[in-house]
């Protein structure tokens, strides 16, 4: 195995590497693959508030964080899915993207969260080098579940599909933004941006913290 390979290893993310993961970026040219390193915090804790397993990882090589990566278990499927895996861009072509979802595969066969014989991911068609990872570790396409995915993303408006927009704006948007602002919330007249801070600090979030990841999101 290669040197950097074999020092490569995930550490779970808390206060004390929070800062590390804020100052991830992927190329610009990357903006489309991959969520910001901050949304995917965020939405760690939106799983967990609403009940869901979710393990955001830190990937480190030598000590420095490289790379992030989350890992959700799904147990209405039940499965586990491996989200938002990014490696910054000053570190890319060392390995370390492979090296991780080693290291993410070996996490999931200890089933830390419950029993499952299916790990899913999404991976945007026009990223070929990560299509082409993934598929040298056993992913295989499934059309059907990927173009859902692309079009809740990239092509579904209230104005192009309005059922299928009302659909996932009830079922999915709506309960994520509850579950941080508050079950009675009316989250389309609500001060969410309020509501996320207050959600944050009551989560472990220092106001210094808030302020370097509101920093990051405001950035032009």
């Amino acid at each position: 195995m290669h040197a950097a390979k074999r020092n490569v290893r995930l550490v779970e993310v808390d206060t004390k590497n929070l800062n590390d993961l804020i100052r991830l970026q992927p190329f610009e040219s990357q903006y489309n693959f991959v969520a910001d390193s901050c949304y995917s915090l965020a939405e760690a804790y939106a799983n967990l508030s609403a009940g869901r397993y979710a393990q955001p990882f830190g990937i480190y090589h030598d000590g420095e964080m490289v790379g992030y990566v989350m890992v959700i278990y799904d147990y209405d499927i039940p499965e586990y899915d491996v989200w938002h895996m990014m490696i910054d861009g000053s570190k890319q072509g060392n390995g370390y993207g492979a090296a991780a979802l080693d290291r993410v595969l070996d996490y999931i066969k200890t089933m830390p969260f419950g029993g499952s014989d299916r790990v899913t991911l999404t991976c945007n068609k026009e990223n070929p080098k990560a299509l082409s990872l993934y598929k040298s570790r056993g992913f295989q396409e499934t059309a059907a579940d990927y173009m859902l995915t692309y079009d809740n993303y990239y092509g579904i408006t209230k104005e192009s599909d309005p059922k299928k927009y009302d659909t996932i704006q009830k079922s999915l948007l709506v309960p994520m933004l509850q579950s941080i602002a508050g079950a009675e919330t009316d989250v389309e007249n609500a001060d969410l941006a309020a509501c996320a801070e207050t959600y944050l600090l009551d989560a472990g979030m220092t106001q210094a913290q808030l302020d370097a990841l509101r920093a990051q999101l405001t950035a032009a």
